[in-house]
């Protein structure tokens, strides 16, 4: 693989955590206003209420550390972040023609060392030490899970957001009837 690519690579997923740290900043940010805006008639609800964004908050944090430690990975190139994809190359371990890392091998059992770097560099295609798949697809697949907890946790809040509206309309009306 060309330097240039390498650095491109690095660089869009340098980006994409970014891109995450600041979603979980908005997370952070809506489950405070939501806390600030409930909280204030926490003690006319159940306390139950209060649940929704505080999750908000604490998914919020985790995704803008796992971001945060996601761009360092990306910027330094750490060995130990590349290990914990478990993938090799962009597409697959061909991209690296005959010149893999050792980070696109591993070990077959638990407390057994991992492959040699010349194993690992002279590994065919299909090696049952060597990780097949590309890091591409691999953060694609973590962003699609990532993208399902957002969305569900957002359609969440939104509903917590109606039924809020809902009962301050209720509660407008009866104080509105009862004059």
């Amino acid at each position: 693989m060309r330097t240039c690519e390498l650095s491109l690579i690095k660089y869009i997923l340098f980006i994409f955590n970014v891109i995450f740290a600041i979603s979980g900043i908005g997370l952070i940010v809506a489950g405070s206003i939501v806390l600030s805006d409930v909280g204030e008639f926490s003690h006319f609800m159940d306390s139950k209420i209060l649940d929704s964004p505080v999750v908000l908050i604490v998914a919020g944090v985790i995704v803008f550390l796992v971001a945060s430690l996601g761009c360092y990975g990306a910027i330094r190139e750490s060995y130990y972040m590349l290990m914990a994809l478990e993938c090799c190359g962009v597409d697959g371990p061909i991209d690296w023609d005959k010149k893999r890392p050792l980070t696109c091998c591993h070990a077959l059992r638990e407390n057994v060392p991992g492959p040699t770097a010349e194993n690992c560099r002279n590994a065919k295609e299909g090696d049952e030490f060597l990780y097949n798949y590309g890091c591409f697809d691999e953060l694609q697949k973590k962003a699609e899970n990532a993208s399902k907890v957002l969305v569900g946790v957002g359609i969440g809040v939104a509903f917590i957001e109606i039924i809020g509206i809902i009962l301050a309309c209720w509660l407008a009306s009866a104080v509105k009837n009862k004059d």
